[in-house]
């Protein structure tokens, strides 16, 4: 068995790192690589409620921000979303 000695970090909420082995990361990187999001959306804001947002990358970087609900625009954010909870989750 080889051992995979790249590791990336994660951060999650709270402003929370996790040390990820390249391994288990490929699969969200494919997701990311594939990614394609219109700039333009339906307004999507409000006074009360959750905002959210990812950020992919560190320098160049993009940030998506929504409110309460992800826009039908970006649902192709959600396979991301839901694979990046999962990594955090496994390397709690």
């Amino acid at each position: 068995m080889s051992r995979d000695y790249r590791v990336h970090t994660l951060r999650g909420l709270g402003n929370q790192d996790f040390h990820i082995p390249e391994s288990r990361m490929q699969g969200l990187y494919e997701l990311i690589e594939n990614l394609k999001l219109p700039c333009s959306i339906e307004d999507n804001s409000g006074f009360d409620g959750t905002s959210y947002e990812i950020r992919i990358g560190i320098s160049p970087s993009i940030t998506y921000s929504w409110w309460e609900k992800l826009p039908n625009e970006w649902e192709s954010l959600e396979r991301i979303i839901k694979e990046i909870n999962m990594i955090s989750e496994e390397y709690k």
